[in-house]
């Protein structure tokens, strides 16, 4: 998950944070150009949760690929279906999670490729950014977990191109059952993959999933409770939001359940000390 320092040298801007991805964890290090702030704010500047991304991710060293080979979608990209965009599978044996040199579609807020992900959520379209990725090794000191930086031979240069989106949401503008759908896809999706060993991929999609769900705690309704709504022309908006938000037994059966699926990974992972937090949940 994305918690970044950001700083600005000689005219670029410089943003770092942990990333992870089945290999483990990385530093992620992005230098974007500062570029000049659009004339019109009234669209979508940045993408958001539920954006179809149209990404492209190379390595420095290689050449770019030939636009006429990429794969580039006939379609707009703000007028796809879910039917039209290709799954990407994730492989215990790589650290990036996307297909590199070519155009593939990615949708935010999913957790296909964290490291992507995290540079995509500050760029516009067609802004094209330069990645540092570095290791980061856990160890143990006094039963403790510690973080240590890798050196640098490890690490990996790439390149992460944005060419367009479509619309997304803040975290703040999904209603409580847009969020509770989101919560029970990445619960969904965090089994899949503990059950196909990607230990660190399970954790960050129930560390997403209940980083959603705490915001749901004062959205829950009663067993069998209807909705009165404050205001008449919301009254449809209103009740569905709150037919499709989880019961209070959903909220605490479903809290329990993925700080324990959690305490799992992070016992797996040699996590103990977190692993213990999590549990005590």
């Amino acid at each position: 998950m994305k918690t970044s320092q950001s700083a600005e040298t000689e005219g670029d801007q410089v943003t770092s944070w942990v990333s992870v991805c089945p290999r483990g964890l990385w530093e992620v290090c992005q230098r974007r150009k500062r570029g000049v702030e659009p004339a019109d704010l009234s669209g979508d500047v940045y993408p958001g949760i539920g954006s179809l991304c149209r990404v492209r991710v190379q390595r420095q060293e290689e050449p770019t690929a030939d636009p006429e080979l990429s794969l580039k979608p006939d379609l707009p990209i703000a007028v796809l279906s879910d039917a039209q965009v290709p799954p990407l599978q994730r492989s215990q044996g790589t650290m990036l999670q996307v297909p590199l040199g070519d155009w593939i579609i990615l949708r935010l807020g999913e957790g296909q490729c964290d490291i992507t992900e995290g540079c995509v959520e500050g760029m516009r379209a067609g802004e094209k950014c330069e990645v540092m990725l570095t290791p980061l090794t856990d160890r143990l000191r006094g039963g403790e977990e510690e973080q240590k930086r890798a050196g640098p031979d490890q690490s990996l240069c790439i390149t992460v191109e944005l060419q367009s989106f479509s619309p997304g949401h803040e975290s703040w503008q999904l209603s409580a059952g847009d969020k509770w759908g989101w919560v029970m896809c990445h619960k969904q999706r965090g089994g899949d993959r503990f059950r196909a060993g990607d230990m660190w991929g399970a954790a960050d999609s129930y560390s997403r999933a209940i980083k959603l769900l705490i915001t749901l705690k004062l959205h829950t309704r009663g067993e069998g409770e209807e909705m009165t709504p404050i205001e008449e022309e919301d009254e449809e908006t209103e009740k569905k939001d709150s037919l499709e938000a989880p019961t209070d037994r959903q909220y605490r059966s479903t809290k329990a359940s993925l700080y324990s699926n959690l305490s799992q990974c992070q016992l797996k992972l040699g996590q103990w000390s977190r692993a213990r937090g999590c549990a005590s949940r």
